[in-house]
């Protein structure tokens, strides 16, 4: 029978007691039982387990590798109620009673839950006076189209992926379309001029 070094035992252990600490930090933080709007438009899929599920990576167009697989969005001002789940968090509708498990890695986005969260959701309805009708048709196809200005793709396709996109200035966003892949939305002058795989 192989024996470990006791020093290699050791690190598996802290590193195993590290992760779970971060974890439960996380699902201290998340505010259980806050009603909250989402600033930003919300994709979803169904997963093997018929569950739907949102993702910090924001999955715009799940059925690109994966054929008709169910892409439900819920628009900008939607209403929800958070709860603690271990992987994330739950946003209940508050009409509807559906649940949506939404995955989010303080670990990938360097940020902690609650300052995201302020990013993507708000205590009372969000105005969407500001859109352009361009931004305004892109909303409500879900999709990003040539001449939106960032703030109707955000309405749209939701905040990028931190971990994908450093800064909003930048003149690229990079947006998850599932686990595998990724679309890429160039601006100038603030405005679409060209998106990738679209």
């Amino acid at each position: 029978m192989r024996r470990w070094p006791l020093s290699l035992l050791l690190l598996l252990v802290l590193t195993l007691l590290a992760a779970g600490c971060a974890q439960q930090k996380m699902m201290r933080n998340t505010p259980d039982g806050k009603f909250v709007y989402n600033r930003f438009t919300i994709h979803t899929f169904r997963d093997s387990s018929k569950d739907l599920v949102a993702s910090y990576a924001n999955y715009t167009d799940p059925a690109i590798t994966v054929p008709n697989i169910e892409h439900k969005t819920f628009p900008p001002n939607t209403h929800f109620r958070v709860e603690k789940w271990n992987r994330g968090f739950k946003l209940i509708q508050a009409e509807t009673g559906e649940v949506i498990y939404y995955e989010y890695s303080p670990k990938r986005t360097q940020m902690d839950v609650l300052p995201y969260m302020d990013l993507v959701f708000s205590p009372t309805p969000v105005s969407l006076d500001g859109l352009t009708e361009l931004d305004k048709q892109g909303l409500k196809a879900g999709k990003a189209m040539k001449g939106m200005t960032k703030p109707g793709v955000m309405a749209a396709l939701g905040y990028p992926s931190p971990h994908s996109t450093l800064s909003l200035d930048a003149d690229k966003w990079v947006y998850w379309t599932n686990r595998f892949g990724t679309r890429a939305i160039f601006f100038e002058n603030g405005l679409v001029v060209s998106v990738s795989g679209q």
